[in-house]
């Protein structure tokens, strides 16, 4: 399962994260935009480039249990570009 993470930017600055299936993440992000991105940012937790004081990035960890898709092709840590925390609820809305 993948972990979405709502983020300020900062190693110790996310939510509790919220577990969803590789496949259900990537049906819900291509109804959000059909051409969205997602940054590979690393193998291991780091600070982005943006740090706030506020939740504000989406960042989806993908570990050895996901099946690997075109979009999350390794494990480790994404980032949604042009999502903004605020309006990431669809993601993990049940």
């Amino acid at each position: 399962m993948a972990v979405v993470y709502r983020t300020t930017g900062a190693l110790d600055g996310s939510d509790a994260g919220i577990a969803i299936s590789l496949p259900a993440l990537e049906r819900r992000l291509s109804d959000w935009r059909s051409d969205y991105s997602c940054a590979f940012v690393g193998g291991h937790p780091r600070a982005l480039p943006t740090v706030t004081m506020y939740f504000t990035q989406v960042v989806i960890a993908v570990d050895d249990l996901d099946t690997k898709t075109a979009k999350f092709p390794k494990n480790g840590f994404y980032i949604v570009e042009g999502l903004h925390a605020e309006q990431s609820g669809f993601l993990t809305a049940t």
